[in-house]
């Protein structure tokens, strides 16, 4: 997948059902909604039945483009049997995600990540 793409601020980790997203940049935000929203579209293409896990420990601020290709992605794994779930928020970002009632959508969890593939 990395030959596709040009060099992307997140990177990608196997779990036992699914995939862990661990963002490295501090702003999901146009710059990288098109690629971030192309990487993970084709992870969920790739399997019949996908989870994605996305670790955002290290984001400070979303846009509302990356808010509406999380929502897209949501319903696209919902439909493919499978799930999103967003982890590890900032305050800053939590509270984006609760006044914008995302949190009723969306899995937001505070901890745990998925288990690790061995």
């Amino acid at each position: 997948m990395s030959g596709l793409y040009p060099a992307a601020p997140w990177h990608l980790e196997p779990a036992q059902d699914g995939t862990l997203v661990r963002f490295t940049c501090p702003a999901l935000d146009e710059t990288n909604a098109a690629n971030l929203a192309a990487q993970l579209a084709e992870l969920g293409r790739q399997r019949r039945s996908v989870n994605l896990y996305l670790d955002l420990s290290a984001v400070d601020v979303l846009s509302s483009a990356v808010l509406g290709q999380l929502i897209v992605l949501h319903r696209r794994l919902r439909d493919a049997n499978g799930g999103l779930s967003l982890f590890n928020l900032r305050p800053g970002v939590a509270a984006l995600l609760k006044m914008s009632l995302l949190t009723e959508l969306l899995d937001v969890r505070v901890i745990p990540l998925p288990p690790r593939t061995p």
